[in-house]
């Protein structure tokens, strides 16, 4: 009984942290609330100073530390003869 309670707390949790948003443009767009080292996705948008050192920020601690060393590494690669400004965006 107490397992059932939790699950359905869990669901209405889960049902309230989850919003989807559509652009004029006809993008739907899930918001969901928790924890993003535990999110998976197709794309994953954050933003970094123009060092692009992943260790900095919250947002990009919490990639690095679950994605490791490789990502950083291939940020790196990518930015080899780039001159890397405010707004640069790369694609990997």
């Amino acid at each position: 009984m107490k397992n059932q309670k939790k699950k359905k707390k869990e669901e209405i949790m889960s049902k309230a942290n989850n919003q989807m948003v559509t652009t004029k443009e006809g993008l739907n767009i899930n918001i969901k609330q928790g924890n993003i080292e535990d999110a998976t996705t197709n794309v994953v948008v954050n933003s970094v100073g123009t060092d692009l050192n992943l260790g900095a920020g919250a947002v990009s601690k919490a990639l690095f530390t679950k994605a490791g060393n490789n990502l950083q590494d291939l940020l790196n690669t990518e930015r080899q003869g780039k001159q890397v400004e405010d707004g640069s965006i790369f694609v990997y």
